[in-house]
């Protein structure tokens, strides 16, 4: 990710998984790592991360739920 650009980091971030998922990389059922660890590996906040997870799920790319994790629903 880059801060030096004007888009916004979680849509950065959200371009980058759902590329990820789109591309195969992550598929259908798979459990995507916790906003914090993810956070942790880009170097951005943990809203920054949930941001992007809303969108993704928003969108049908990921199921969230509390307690279990998100995980990829796009077939």
């Amino acid at each position: 990710l880059d801060p030096g650009l004007p888009i916004p980091l979680y849509h950065q971030l959200y371009v980058v998984v759902k590329r990820k998922i789109e591309g195969g990389e992550l598929r259908q059922g798979a459990l995507i790592p916790a906003e914090k660890d993810i956070g942790a590996f880009f170097g951005v906040s943990r809203i920054t991360v949930k941001r992007a997870l809303d969108e993704l799920e928003a969108e049908g790319y990921v199921s969230r739920q509390r307690g279990r994790g998100t995980h990829v629903t796009y077939k």
